[in-house]
């Protein structure tokens, strides 16, 4: 069990890492599964829709990163 915690856990932050550093489309082409669902109102419930969001983010604060500390 754990180690199926420990490996959510990595591929939570390497899809967040991914998608804040700019490149969602690849997060999303690694880490999502064929349905996607966000619990971010201001986020639609489709991939295209999570990639234009952080796309979006990656240019309008393009030193954004994500801390994992």
């Amino acid at each position: 069990m754990s180690q199926d915690l420990e490996a959510n856990k990595h591929n939570a932050i390497a899809f967040y890492q991914t998608a804040y550093q700019g490149d969602p489309a690849k997060a999303v082409e690694l880490y999502v599964g064929a349905e996607y669902i966000q619990h971010n109102p201001l986020v639609g419930d489709e991939k295209v829709e999570f990639i234009a969001y952080f796309a979006a983010m990656a240019r309008e604060y393009p030193d954004l990163c994500l801390s994992t500390s």
